[in-house]
C-alpha cells in the first residue's frame, strides 16, 4: 500500500468521526438573537450583519454553510424555486404560516424559508449548495419572533 493511499485512508476516518452539526442539535446548542426574531442553533454556528445594511439583514454561518436572513416588507418570497427542481412544503412556524423549499437534488440549489409574520413584515432565510440541509431547517424551525 502506497503511502498515498494511507493517508487517504486516515483522512476519511477521521472525517467520519467527526459529528455534523446535525448531530449536536440537542446537545450542543445556543439561541441567536437578531433583529426581531431569535433561532437556535449549534453552537458553533455564528451571526452577522451585512455591512451597510439595514438591521433587518445578515446572516448565520458554522463557515461551511451560510444562511442569509432579511426580515422586512421584500425578502426573497422563494417564488422562483418551482415544483420543477425544489420540494415546496406549506408549515407553520412560531404560529405564522411559513414556505419551505429544498432543492430535489441534495446540496444543489436553494433551502429556504419564507415566513408570513404580518401584513408589512416578512421573513426570508436562504442558503445556497448547503452541505448540511438538516441543521438549516432545524434553524428554520425553531424562529421565535420578539
Amino acid at each position: 500500500m502506497t503511502t498515498l493511499s494511507k493517508i487517504s485512508i486516515f483522512l476519511l476516518v477521521v472525517s467520519a468521526c467527526h459529528p455534523t452539526d446535525t448531530e449536536l442539535i440537542g446537545s450542543d446548542v445556543k439561541t441567536i438573537d437578531l433583529p426581531g426574531f431569535t433561532v437556535t442553533a449549534p453552537a458553533l454556528w455564528t451571526s452577522f450583519e451585512f455591512p451597510g445594511g439595514n438591521s433587518g439583514t445578515g446572516g448565520l454561518t458554522n463557515h461551511m454553510d451560510t444562511l442569509a436572513y432579511n426580515l422586512g416588507h421584500f425578502p426573497d418570497d422563494l417564488h422562483n424555486e418551482t415544483e420543477t427542481d425544489y420540494d415546496r412544503t406549506n408549515a407553520t412556524i412560531d404560529g405564522h404560516d411559513a414556505l419551505i423549499v429544498t432543492p430535489k437534488k441534495n446540496g444543489v440549489g436553494v433551502t429556504g424559508v419564507y415566513i408570513n409574520y404580518s401584513e408589512f413584515v416578512k421573513l426570508g432565510i436562504n442558503g445556497t449548495d448547503l452541505k448540511d440541509a438538516t441543521t438549516a431547517m432545524n434553524i428554520f424551525y425553531s424562529v421565535r419572533f420578539k
